[in-house]
C-alpha cells in the first residue's frame, strides 16, 4: 500500500474544534436547533431528527445540493460538504466574499432569440 505524505492533517486544529463542541453521552450535538416553526429550542440530544432542514448554516446551500451535510460549529449536519471540510481542516469557516457570482451579462436576454419575420 502506498502512503501519501504530502497532505498533512492538522491534528491540533481538529482537536481544538472537537474540544469546543458540546457532547452528550460521547456524541456531538448542538445546543440550539431549528424546529419546523423556526424557533430556536434546546436540543434534547443527538437523536433530534428535526435539525437544519434548510441546508448549510454558513453558505445557505440546500441540503439536497450537497453530497452530505457535515458537522460544524453549530453541531452535526449544520454545514454543507465544502464548508464542513474547510472547517474541519482549518478550524474556521471559509470566506464567502471571494465566491464568483454569475453577472447579468453572462445570461442571454429574454428577447434575444426572438426575431421579426
Amino acid at each position: 500500500m502506498k502512503r501519501c505524505f504530502e497532505k498533512k492533517i492538522r491534528y491540533h486544529v481538529r482537536q481544538k474544534v472537537a474540544l469546543r463542541l458540546p457532547r452528550s453521552k460521547g456524541q456531538f450535538f448542538s445546543e440550539k436547533t431549528v424546529d419546523c416553526g423556526g424557533n430556536n429550542t434546546k436540543d434534547s440530544g443527538p437523536s433530534n431528527s428535526l435539525r437544519y432542514l434548510n441546508g448549510c448554516t454558513h453558505c445557505g446551500i440546500g441540503s439536497n445540493s450537497t453530497p452530505m451535510m457535515r458537522i460544524g460549529p453549530a453541531g452535526p449536519k449544520s454545514l454543507c460538504n465544502a464548508c464542513g471540510l474547510y472547517w474541519k481542516n482549518t478550524g474556521r469557516l471559509r470566506d464567502l466574499s471571494s465566491r464568483s457570482k454569475a453577472s447579468s451579462h453572462d445570461l442571454p436576454e429574454v428577447g434575444h432569440f426572438l426575431h421579426e419575420g
